[in-house]
């Protein structure tokens, strides 16, 4: 993971830095929602490993592309490294400590926990609504990947290979 608090807006026609926006601790995700606003997650920074009350939360920062502001924010808690955000859907998913939970992004409000589990990564397949769940068990063997339908009743699973980390659906 990196580290630092700045997201780098960068123009794809001239390949420079346009603009350098303070964001929150630790930014390791970012997703577009259909409207075309910018989710950022900021994973929170670890301080002292040993005291966990030093450390800063994982928040979701919301960015109009447009003006390039935060518009909004959304505390997650914890620590969390991964989400997806909804391009038809207008929902999106955050992996938390100890649950993923579900965010509605026209409201950017927190509707709670969706899964009280944690896991490692989490992904839309907006064809059907379904959400996939990875978890990299203990980092060194096989892990797995969990799937729930929208309204967050468990479908299937199914092992994978060691640390799964993202999920591409094909049609």
């Amino acid at each position: 993971l990196g580290s630092g608090s700045t997201l780098s807006i960068i123009s794809t026609s001239s390949m420079s830095v346009t603009n350098t926006i303070n964001i929150g601790d630790n930014p390791v995700c970012v997703a577009v929602d259909k409207d075309g606003e910018v989710y950022v997650l900021c994973a929170g920074f670890y301080n002292d490993f040993g005291n966990p009350n030093d450390d800063t939360p994982a928040k979701i920062k919301i960015i109009n592309a447009s003006t390039e502001q935060i518009v909004d924010s959304i505390l997650i808690g914890g620590h969390s490294f991964s989400m997806d955000i909804g391009k038809i859907l207008e929902r999106g998913y955050v992996c938390a400590d100890t649950s993923v939970i579900s965010i509605n992004t026209k409201t950017n409000k927190s509707i709670g926990n969706f899964v009280n589990k944690n896991f490692y990564a989490v992904s839309i397949d907006e064809s059907s609504g379904d959400v996939y769940c990875a978890d990299a068990k203990n980092f060194s063997t096989n892990g797995s990947f969990s799937v729930y339908t929208s309204a967050g009743t468990f479908r299937k699973s199914s092992d994978v290979g060691i640390i799964p980390t993202a999920f591409a659906f094909v049609r």
